[in-house]
């Protein structure tokens, strides 16, 4: 049995290869050469590897930018559907949210890569949810509730049009 899922199958070099080999490692070189071909009088002064997940990789661009760039077709898909939802989301939203001001197709592939401001902030962690007794932090979690009242108040027919999935909570369990 081909321990590979279909929906991968015709990104996969090989038979030979492994359940994750689908998605690519994006070097620092090819996210330079990206981000200065798509655009051109953006000045890159400095460029770290920050992050990566399954779908994306992070890099901090001049100290002051996120650029994210896809690692597979799936992650693609999801991100140009991001960059719909979140313009639309921008208003609606309170909470500082990505505001995308460069995106483009990676030097190499078909995958795409979107580039924002560093949104100011501390990491949400489980030790930034708590005070310093240990109990939860009433400013933080007025301020997780506000957001997802707002998210959720946003009109379903309108997320729908976006292209926004309809799923149910006992997909996921």
């Amino acid at each position: 049995m081909d321990p590979k899922p279909d929906f991968f199958k015709d990104q996969l070099p090989s038979p030979s290869h492994g359940i994750a080999d689908y998605r690519i490692q994006v070097t620092l070189e090819t996210a330079r050469q990206s981000i200065e071909k798509c655009i051109p009088n953006f000045v890159i002064n400095s460029l770290e590897d920050y992050c990566q997940g399954m779908a994306n990789q992070l890099f901090i661009v001049n100290g002051e930018y996120i650029f994210r760039f896809s690692k597979h077709a799936k992650a693609d898909k999801t991100l140009q559907r991001e960059l719909v939802v979140l313009s639309q989301l921008r208003d609606h939203i309170t909470t500082s949210i990505p505001n995308f001001e460069y995106s483009g197709e990676q030097d190499g592939n078909n995958l795409h890569f979107v580039g924002y401001r560093i949104i100011p902030g501390d990491e949400l962690t489980s030790g930034t949810l708590n005070d310093a007794d240990g109990h939860p932090d009433v400013y933080i979690t007025a301020q997780i509730a506000q957001f997802f009242n707002e998210l959720h108040s946003f009109n379903i027919d309108k997320a729908k049009s976006l292209s926004v999935p309809e799923r149910k909570p006992k997909d996921f369990f």
